[in-house]
């Protein structure tokens, strides 16, 4: 409790947009969904934003 955490202050590597939070909140929400589901909805939000970065830098 309280405790200093260094990480906490840095920024995330991919910015999440709260799209991205209402999605995962959806599937979360249903009772069939395993995590692995999950777990590859935040992949594929993730390549796409590493994607995104690859054709933004020149």
């Amino acid at each position: 409790m309280g405790r200093h955490d260094p990480l906490s202050k840095s920024k995330p590597v991919v910015p999440v947009d709260d799209d991205v939070h209402t999605r995962i909140r959806v599937l979360s929400a249903q009772k069939n969904v395993t995590m692995k589901a999950i777990v590859r909805e935040m992949l594929a939000v993730y390549d796409a934003h590493l994607a995104a970065q690859v054709t933004s830098t020149p």
